[in-house]
């Protein structure tokens, strides 16, 4: 962001202490993952087609040194999830008729050559948009909108056969986009928006995963803001950062 909007949100301290905001490609949305290691890897779509980047971040610097953009599927939007191992999950939509089809991968990530090496990508549900996190025990959750109802899945990676074994499809809430955070502790964190008057509404849900029975048992559907579409990641310690957007202002929360 530049110009007046962008020296209004510093002068009021909205960017808090991050490095410059810097061009890496053409295209969106946009999703990324980081781990504990400094890896990440970033999604993307340009002209209907999804890509993705492998990088390392040099924290000194506030930079990310970045490997080839490389195309590895059609649709969008997608999203995508990496553990501390370089394994990685990733979910996007394709068009479909009369509803969007959803996709998923299971990769592994070659942090030498910058590139992942997928499994097939296999239809689950439809719907979209859709959102998934992974832990670094192999268990991952879905989340996706589907004619305005908000669904959630429980999965379980088989990375030697790149696929994911799924719970039932669950409708939990009304609204979205959605999206959501696993810890190892098997504890997540969801936010959504909600249509409102004269704003959208941004909700969060706090859940327990039961893996046995593929299940989350969730607290109360809380409002904490407005505006809209939002993300949120969750550490080990149940300290967790949220982001969304307000009339062209990006906004986090603590």
């Amino acid at each position: 962001m530049q110009g007046p909007l962008a020296a209004e949100a510093e002068k009021l301290g909205y960017w808090g202490p991050w490095g410059p905001s810097i061009k890496y490609d053409t295209g969106g949305p946009n999703a990324i993952s980081l781990n504990n290691n400094g890896q990440c890897v970033e999604v993307h779509v340009g002209s209907g087609l999804l890509y993705y980047r492998v990088g390392k971040v040099d924290f000194a610097k506030n930079a990310i040194s970045w490997g080839t953009s490389t195309q590895y599927d059609a649709g969008g939007p997608n999203a995508i999830s990496m553990d501390d191992n370089g394994q990685c999950v990733e979910v996007h939509v394709e068009p479909g008729d009369p509803f969007g089809v959803l996709y998923y991968r299971v990769g592994k990530v070659n942090f030498a050559k910058n590139t992942i090496s997928w499994g097939t990508s296999t239809q689950y549900d439809t719907g979209g948009p859709n959102a998934i996190s992974l832990n670094n025990n192999g268990k991952c959750v879905e989340v996706h909108v589907g004619s305005g109802l908000l669904y959630y899945r429980v999965g379980k990676v088989d990375f030697a056969k790149n696929t994911i074994s799924w719970g039932t499809s669950t409708q939990y809430g009304t609204g979205g986009p959605n999206a959501i955070s696993l810890n190892d502790n098997e504890q997540c964190a969801e936010v959504h928006v909600e249509p409102g008057d004269p704003f959208n509404v941004l909700y969060y849900r706090v859940g327990k995963v039961d893996f046995a029975k593929n299940t989350i048992s969730w607290g109360t559907n809380s409002q904490y803001d407005t505006g809209g579409p939002n993300s949120i990641s969750m550490d080990n310690n149940g300290q967790c950062i949220e982001v969304h957007v307000g009339t062209e202002i990006l906004y986090s929360r603590v």
